[in-house]
């Protein structure tokens, strides 16, 4: 084995050393000083290979800390100092520094973030030299510090080593270590992102990007910093597609994430907005307002499009439309908020039911509270079976994906030439998507402001619009405004439907546990009740009392996994998968629309609701289906 030098460019990084201690200590004139470790030998995953600082004299440009020239930053921000590090030595593969604070107010603040418990620090360096080992460690063998921060987020770069150096790189020395295929020793590669077309705007897309491979001059350097700085673009356009901090982005790129690990942060990320009471869906009313809000009052305000005693109820309406840029489908159309649909009942539980002989109505018992959103997640199977569930959002959602991986082959010899194989990038795109539902209320059921009757009608209405999800998100076609649902879906798995038995039944799970879906969450069997029922006369060994679906149709055991019977699904089919990867996105805006010469014989009243979803499936692998169950 033989050594080749070659050259690359990279940029001045960043590297955290996460749960450092940080000692405070005050000399004799009342001067702040921090001692701690600013850096260790951890591996850091880059683009060039697994990166590892040497921390030993000949490795470690010590002059700038010497001389007194590292400065003491904030979040890397070289506009923000806060004092000088003044002495530094290497002990046990560590670099420990020793930092005074400056006599301002700004360092005074941070000295209270650190007495506060902030102990993250990070350092900003430049390599001058890399040394390949095998198995693709890459040792930094010449490197210096050029500045030490305290910061706010571990594994966030934050605002880069210096604003006028920020894209600025050099190449860098890099000894190789000669082990690769002859076919490399021609040509170096480059990667290059193909962006293909998305789909039309209101339709559910998968957004791909094929990494493709160009070949160049060996004597070129390889531009990792370019290579780097097309991810990070792509990277940057998905946190602002998803409305997500800049600075998140940026420790995505500096760490290496993947996108599996990216797709799950921005997942988590839209789950959290959902349960926060400012989430972008939500108004912002007070606590009070939304008690008072009364779903009935705004009806029949807009059946008689006069607001005069619903004065709260047409500011929301108002303030909805004027924020989001909505506009009504008719003049009796009014939005409800998330913050009202949301809403937990502050009345326990009590229940609208028919007016009995001679009696009002309106009153009655037995009736489970909740709020429009609960009521819509109780009743859906899919949100029941595991869902990933999106609330509160606002403009369209990407949520990325590797939809094809690299594959590795072992090689014969040291000059077998590899296989090439292209990665693709995918992304899962939800884009708002109205459903409808249209209940019929009573002319007194109307005039009541009892929150029995408010909780009568969310009840219809989120039976109506959850049926119709579960509809979309199992079955949908992706036409006339439908969404694709999982088993219209391409590349889902499929088990062996005809007289179903034991063994097909376990198929299902190997077809999972075979595409690596085994991890996600919420494994569940969903079937039509036909087939439930011929399951729960079907044994899994002969001459045993082992029915392969034990326990009730709603929610039973189906081979040691949860069993959900559902109408929604066609007859005679079974839809095995990790739910989790199924995602259901809402946008929270629930559109009430009164037509009064619905029955005018009774005086009762049409509600059109309209409720924006999509739902979509980030691995269509994760799922196999089973039809024509004999």
């Amino acid at each position: 084995m033989t050594d080749k030098t070659e050259l690359i460019n990279l940029p001045r990084l960043v590297r955290d050393l996460k749960t450092e201690r940080v000692s405070v200590e005050r000399d004799a004139h009342e001067a702040a000083r921090l001692a701690f470790s600013a850096s260790s030998e951890a591996p850091v995953n880059r683009p060039w290979g697994t990166e590892i600082l040497e921390h030993t004299p000949r490795a470690v440009r010590m002059a700038r800390i010497e001389g007194g020239a590292v400065p003491l930053l904030f979040n890397h921000d070289w506009d923000d100092p806060i004092g000088m590090v003044d002495s530094g030595r290497l002990a046990g593969g560590r670099l420990e520094v020793s930092a005074n604070l400056f006599e301002t107010q700004r360092a005074r603040e941070v000295r209270a973030m650190i007495d506060g418990g902030l102990r993250n620090i990070s350092i900003g360096y430049e390599i001058h030299a890399l040394d390949e080992r095998r198995g693709g460690e890459m040792i930094a063998t010449d490197w210096e510090v050029h500045e030490v921060s305290v910061v706010t987020v571990p594994a966030d770069p934050s605002i880069g080593i210096g604003r006028a150096l920020e894209n600025e790189v050099k190449p860098v020395r890099v000894t190789r270590a000669i082990s690769q295929p002859a076919h490399t020793a021609d040509a170096t590669e480059e990667l290059r992102m193909d962006d293909q077309n998305t789909a039309p705007a209101g339709e559910s897309a998968e957004h791909n990007v094929t990494l493709t491979r160009e070949a160049k001059p060996q004597n070129k350097p390889i531009d990792v910093a370019a290579l780097e700085k097309a991810r990070g673009e792509t990277i940057k356009k998905l946190a602002r597609s998803n409305n997500v901090d800049e600075s998140i982005a940026r420790s995505w790129i500096e760490s290496g994430a993947s996108m599996d690990k990216i797709a799950d942060d921005i997942l988590s990320i839209h789950e959290e907005r959902g349960k926060q009471a400012d989430a972008p869906a939500m108004l912002g009313m007070s606590k009070r307002e939304v008690r008072q809000y009364s779903i009935m009052r705004a009806i029949t305000a807009a059946k008689q499009n006069n607001w005069k005693n619903a004065g709260l109820e047409f500011e929301a309406h108002r303030a909805m439309m004027d924020r989001d840029g909505l506009s009504p489908r008719s003049n009796s159309s009014v939005y409800v908020p998330m913050d009202v649909t949301s809403r937990q009942p502050t009345y326990g539980r009590r229940d609208f039911t028919a007016a009995v002989a001679g009696a009002a109505g309106g009153v009655g018992t037995d009736h489970l509270a909740g709020s429009f959103i609960d009521l819509l997640y109780n009743m859906s199977v899919t949100m029941n079976a595991g869902a990933t569930r999106l609330t509160g959002l606002r403009g369209n959602v990407s949520i990325p994906k590797l939809t094809a991986g690299s594959t590795a082959y072992w090689l014969a010899s040291e000059t077998t030439a590899i296989t090439e194989s292209t990665p693709t990038m995918g992304a899962l795109t939800l884009t708002p998507k109205n459903v409808a539902a249209l209940v019929e209320v009573s002319h007194q059921m109307a005039q009541q402001a009892d929150p029995s009757a408010e909780q009568m009608v969310l009840r219809d209405l989120a039976q109506q619009v959850s049926l119709a999800m579960d509809v979309g998100a199992l079955s949908g076609d992706g036409t006339g405004g439908a969404p694709t649902g999982i088993t219209n879906t391409g590349s889902i798995g499929a088990f062996t439907g005809t007289s179903l038995d034991y063994a097909a039944v376990l198929n299902a799970q190997e077809d999972v546990i075979a595409a690596n879906a085994d991890r996600l969450s919420g494994m569940a069997y969903v079937a039509d009740p036909a087939t439930v029922t011929k399951l729960k006369t079907r044994v899994k060994f002969t001459s045993t009392a082992s029915p392969i679906w034990e326990g009730p149709y709603r929610r039973g055991t189906c081979a040691d996994e949860v069993g959900m019977a559902s109408n929604q699904m066609a007859a005679d089919s079974m839809l095995f998968g990790a739910w989790s990867s199924l995602v259901i996105g809402e946008w929270g805006t629930l559109e009430l629309a009164v037509d009064d010469k619905f029955n005018f014989a009774t005086g009762s009243i049409g509600l059109r609701a309209w409720y924006t979803v999509d739902v979509g499936v980030r691995y269509p692998a994760a799922f196999s289906l089973a039809t024509s169950i004999t």
